[in-house]
């Protein structure tokens, strides 16, 4: 296991898993934000470098503007120093809290045909708004939560510079907190099952008669098919970015329900926010 408030550290083994870890991975630096609360956006980020590529790494020290030998300083590796972080302003962000992005830039230097190339690459660990109503997510498309996180990640996009004509490619990851269209998918929801398919929308819970989770988005192939219509609300980031898709099931209807990640609750709406 490996700790740090706010710098990094080699790993270290822990159990059969640990070791299979360490074996792989020889540096994992832990990167916490442990600002004062005005800037404090509660982030953290783990990385994990292969043995392989350890010597070829670099990462950019925003302190001198200028690449460190990753193998040199993984252990050193700080925010302030090899990561860069902003918190969400009030013009933004009016209900408060800790939202924010965490930067940090790598280099990877790979011999080829007798010369060596240069490969750099931005990764943006975020935290965007939640819904704090579903009636106030019901109310229109987009929802007024959908507006705010699209300032956000305008903002993000803006404040990292990965628009920029000499900024690298860029993985933005983390708690994206979207939704799907709720208006349109709870309208899908009631004409394919009954308008007792929903029971009850209320600002904290949405509650579906018990046999549709199940039957609509526990399945792998009615996920992709139907739940992905609906998941639209970073379309409109197109034009500065690609969205991966991944093989994952919608996470939120698991949230109330940790001991049991196959037990989906029946009282929130899908969603990938994560």
């Amino acid at each position: 296991a490996s700790s740090g408030g706010g710098g990094g550290a080699r790993s270290a083994g822990c159990g059969d898993g640990g070791a299979a870890l360490s074996d792989e991975y020889e540096l994992t630096p832990l990167l916490f934000d442990a600002s004062d609360e005005a800037n404090y956006t509660a982030l953290g980020s783990v990385y994990l470098v292969r043995k392989a590529v350890a010597a070829h790494a670099h990462v950019y020290n925003f302190a001198t503007s200028a690449y460190d030998a990753f193998d040199a300083v993984a252990a050193q590796c700080a925010v302030g120093t090899h990561a860069r972080h902003a918190r969400f302003g009030a013009d933004i962000n009016a209900r408060g809290g800790k939202k924010g992005h965490m930067l940090t830039r790598w280099r990877f230097d790979v011999a080829c045909d007798g010369d060596v190339r240069h490969h750099e690459l931005a990764l943006v660990n975020v935290h965007v708004f939640a819904d704090l109503d579903n009636l106030v997510s019901h109310s229109a498309e987009p929802s007024p939560y959908a507006l705010e996180r699209r300032a956000g990640f305008e903002r993000i996009v803006a404040g990292c510079e990965l628009t920029a004509s000499d900024a690298p490619p860029a993985l933005l990851f983390g708690d994206f907190n979207v939704r799907l269209a709720l208006r349109r998918f709870l309208d899908y929801v009631r004409a394919r099952f009954g308008d007792d398919a929903v029971s009850e929308l209320g600002a904290k819970r949405c509650v579906f008669r018990a046999d549709v989770p199940a039957k609509l988005w526990h399945d792998d192939a009615v996920r992709a098919d139907v739940l992905a219509q609906f998941d639209t609300e970073l379309g409109a980031l197109d034009g500065d970015a690609r969205l991966v898709e991944l093989a994952a099931p919608a996470f939120l209807p698991t949230f109330r329900r940790r001991c049991d990640a196959y037990a989906y609750s029946s009282a929130r709406a899908p969603a990938w926010t994560d």
